[in-house]
């Protein structure tokens, strides 16, 4: 068992988004006015199931409504002992089309998660484990649902979320801190009070600059309607985002509009007051004197749109061209950094506080490169009778290679054979002697490589028995 709660001291749309935002594979049990299953798969609803509802009241009617079955069938279906489940029978039997069931599953899950959302009280569990389905029902996002249940019944969430428009938005700084959700983190450890976030939620706040619009997010994240829409309503009621001015593309349009459209938007009791000034200027004389303030203020508000369309491309491109920059200095840094370590280790922790990483992941290597140097050598004994006095044996009848007797960072591999084995090192820069890490091997009790096992003395009384591998 992964997770359980109470409903009373967390929402339902809250535990479905924690078990999205975590890609969570397994089922969902809810117990309140009826037990409910949903199973996910990758953070995604795929079916759900509710164990006091007929067939008759639940998929059936869908059936029925898709014009494949009629009552008599879904009853006969119901009062008939099956093996297997409704929708294998129906399947296996060729009565409805794959595409119209899954169709028809898909909507039912979906009105069985919206009455999920209206629970209260109830109590919950998710076993966490892979769910097999027969039939490919495609994917219902937890995103996707509370949108269109806060769309078609406010009361479910107590809020709608919005459509996308030219709204322009730009981070806050928060009034209280919040925590970016971990797929390794567990529920246990998230207060009910606590404001999180979503990876892809923070990912979003961290791309707002104050000058896109946000339907324009949609393709330049690659999301769908549904989850840019709720990760903005989050960020939004949670404090972390505020509207700036309107896109100066909306302001054109607004310009644009002919005349009378404006008039028949306006409230009526603006259009009365606006009547009496109309008589006035359908005056030839008045229109001379009205018309040019008229005129002014069209051309000043269509400068200021241009204006503000200018300056939000200048600082689209400055922003643009600083992450340039930035990521062109990293990257030469970076080099810069490797160069003058001459080490791979230094290039997975670059930075002088990552010394002790270095070190360890420097030993990790170099114990890599002498085990295996270690089994090359034995390999050498078994074939010749003894360990070579040095390692240049090994490249000579082609055991190794030549590229394999060096570090990383180009030191060659010292050898050095002692009574019962042999050292491995690192060559010092004189090449005598062994610096730094030292992996020390024994061939004594080694079958076919400890001399107690290859040495007899005096004569053999027969001929030796040869094993070859």
């Amino acid at each position: 068992m992964w997770a359980s709660g109470r409903l009373v001291d967390t929402s339902a749309d809250r535990v479905l988004l924690l078990l999205a935002a975590r890609s969570s594979t397994g089922t969902l049990t809810v117990q309140g006015d009826d037990v409910l299953a949903v199973r996910f798969r990758a953070g995604e609803i795929i079916g759900a199931d509710a164990l006091r509802e007929s067939l008759t009241h639940g998929l059936g009617r869908f059936l029925v409504a898709a014009g494949h079955l009629n009552r008599d069938q879904v009853a006969a279906l119901e009062s008939t002992e099956l093996d297997g489940s409704v929708i294998d029978h129906l399947l296996r039997n060729e009565m409805v089309p794959p595409e119209t069931l899954a169709g028809c599953v898909r909507q039912h899950t979906y009105l069985l998660l919206v009455r999920l959302l209206g629970w209260k009280r109830g109590d919950y569990q998710f076993y966490d484990g892979e769910v097999a389905s027969a039939l490919e029902v495609r994917p219902l996002s937890v995103e996707e649902l509370l949108v269109r249940a806060s769309e078609e019944d406010p009361r479910l969430l107590g809020i709608t979320v919005a459509p996308l428009g030219t709204e322009v938005l730009k981070p806050l700084l928060p009034l209280r801190g919040f925590r970016v959700l971990s797929w390794q983190q567990a529920p246990s450890e998230l207060r009910p009070d606590e404001l999180w976030l979503t990876p892809f939620e923070d990912a979003l706040l961290r791309s707002l600059d104050g000058l896109t619009p946000a339907v324009d997010f949609k393709e330049r994240l690659g999301v769908d309607d549904f989850r840019l829409r709720l990760a903005l309503h989050r960020l939004n009621d949670a404090g972390l985002v505020e509207s700036v001015l309107p896109a100066a593309p909306a302001v054109r349009d607004a310009l644009a509009e002919p005349p009378e459209a404006r008039r028949r938007a306006e409230p009526p009791e603006a259009r009365r007051r606006a009547e009496p000034a109309a008589a006035v200027t359908a005056s030839p004389v008045a229109a001379s004197v009205v018309a040019p303030p008229i005129a002014e203020v069209a051309e000043s508000a269509t400068t200021r749109g241009a204006r503000l369309v200018e300056t939000g491309a200048l600082l689209s491109d400055l922003s643009r061209a600083f992450s340039y920059v930035l990521a062109a200095g990293l990257a030469i840094l970076m080099i810069v950094l490797v160069i003058a370590g001459g080490s791979v280790p230094r290039l997975h922790h670059p930075f002088p506080w990552q010394e002790a990483d270095r070190q360890l992941l420097e030993s990790v290597r170099v114990a890599t490169v002498h085990r295996d140097l270690s089994g090359r050598l034995k390999t050498y004994h078994i074939l010749y009778g003894t360990f070579p006095l040095d390692l240049r044996p090994l490249v000579d009848t082609g055991i190794v290679d030549a590229r394999d007797l060096e570090h990383s960072d180009g030191r060659a591999v010292a050898f050095e054979a002692l009574e019962n084995g042999y050292l491995l090192g690192v060559e010092s820069p004189d090449g005598e002697t062994l610096v730094g890490l030292r992996s020390r091997f024994s061939a004594t009790g080694d079958f076919l490589l400890d001399p107690a096992f290859t040495r007899v003395e005096g004569e053999l009384p027969e001929s030796p028995v040869q094993l070859l591998d």
